[in-house]
């Protein structure tokens, strides 16, 4: 059947189709394992007495958000876009967390929804002059008799270095927080940590981070209440550190947060994260020729459709079943190469014939799934049982 984009159709195959019979390159999940992996980090979170916000960055779908919060009572998300945060609050969820620093020049559109779906979008602080421009917006509704309230959370840097007030400078940390909790029309939700830089990590240096994480939020927190300002949530998390069985989180975390675990990928079993079966998805591509002169195979998988990190691993996918032979050593836009992993062997070309497909595992699925307009979902026989169309842009 065919499906409609802004940019044209799209034939897709009938439902219960065959694998093999996708057009290549395609995204594709197996659904069993997706379910578990949805299941595995509810456990942790329960485990530790804490709330899980799972992320939708990674697919960016109602079909896996639902599936994220399954048997939650108040479900509560994070998202990385305003048109993650749009899809959400349309489809009736009322607690999302835009984890950016607001841009204030959006705080008009956060406004729009926040009106238009009685719901709670809330967005990181982490400098003065954002909480300026709020206040200012708030006080431009006042003057044409309108309401304007915003929740935000504080974004506090403890030892990623990508956003956030560093936990350490007391001054100004405890300053910017001061404000978000006495500044009209905001709400102070609490503080935010993201390490992730437990990324690229062996798993002793994730339950370091994690430990370090834990105990900086909590003497900030700590810090706070002394001061006498509540904090009502302190999230901390990434994957890496979320998808840990027995870790302790102490008393002042609240919340989790994670989003690549739905999927996992060979960054995430590299760092421990996972086991190399729980990883839910994988890149279907196509064998297009072979080079016996050179011991060289193309398929039909290349940088738009894999993505070009490559975190300390070997080659840009992993082949299923030929790991021990095969490297994905070279993509080009549209192409990729295949060589032997070790010189001298010659690649198995009669076990990859012109035409067949091949089942990549992705180093990095958050971006390797940006990358396609639709997911394939895989039951545990290998049939197509569904199409999952992600949202896509930034607005």
């Amino acid at each position: 059947y065919w499906i409609l984009f802004e940019s044209g159709f799209l034939l897709l195959p009938a439902m219960s189709t065959k694998l093999d019979d996708l057009p290549t390159p395609c995204f594709c999940i197996r659904l069993t394992q997706l379910t578990k992996n949805c299941q595995k980090l509810h456990d942790i979170a329960k485990a530790n007495n804490k709330t899980l916000r799972p992320h939708i960055k990674s697919h960016k779908t109602l079909e896996i958000a639902k599936m994220q919060v399954e048997g939650v009572e108040s479900p509560a998300f994070i998202v990385s876009t305003l048109a993650e945060a749009k899809l959400l609050v349309a489809a009736g969820y009322k607690d999302v967390l835009w984890a950016l620093p607001i841009d204030t020049r959006k705080l008009s559109a956060v406004h729009e929804l926040i009106k238009k779906y009685q719901c709670k979008i809330h967005f990181f602080v982490d400098h003065e002059q954002q909480i300026e421009a709020i206040s200012q917006f708030v006080q431009s509704k006042q003057a044409t008799s309108e309401t304007a309230n915003f929740s935000a959370f504080l974004k506090i840097d403890c030892g990623y270095h990508r956003c956030g007030v560093p936990y350490d400078d007391e001054d100004r940390s405890v300053q910017i927080a001061k404000q978000l909790a006495t500044t009209e029309g905001i709400s102070f939700e609490g503080i935010y940590s993201h390490s992730g830089h437990t990324y690229n990590q062996k798993r002793e240096d994730v339950i370091r981070i994690a430990g370090e994480e834990r105990d900086n939020i909590s003497l900030f927190c700590n810090k706070l209440n002394e001061m006498g300002i509540t904090v009502k949530h302190v999230s901390v998390g990434a994957t890496p550190q979320c998808s840990l069985q027995g870790f302790d989180w102490g008393n002042k975390v609240t919340e989790l947060h994670a989003g690549n675990y739905i999927f996992y990928d060979r960054q995430q079993h590299m760092t421990g994260s996972c086991d190399k079966d729980e990883i839910s998805c994988f890149v279907l591509a196509r064998v297009l020729s072979h080079y016996k002169d050179r011991n060289r195979i193309s398929i039909d998988a290349g940088a738009l459709a894999l993505f070009k990190d490559v975190p300390e691993l070997e080659g840009y996918a992993e082949v299923v079943g030929m790991e021990d032979c095969v490297v994905l050593y070279s993509v080009s836009q549209e192409v990729g190469l295949l060589r032997p992993k070790r010189e001298g062997e010659t690649l198995p070309f009669d076990k990859l014939p012109i035409g067949s497909t091949i089942q990549l595992l992705p180093n990095h699925c958050c971006l390797t799934a940006a990358l396609h307009p639709v997911y394939h979902v895989v039951d545990s026989n290998g049939m197509v049982v569904d199409h999952w169309n992600p949202c896509r842009g930034w607005c």
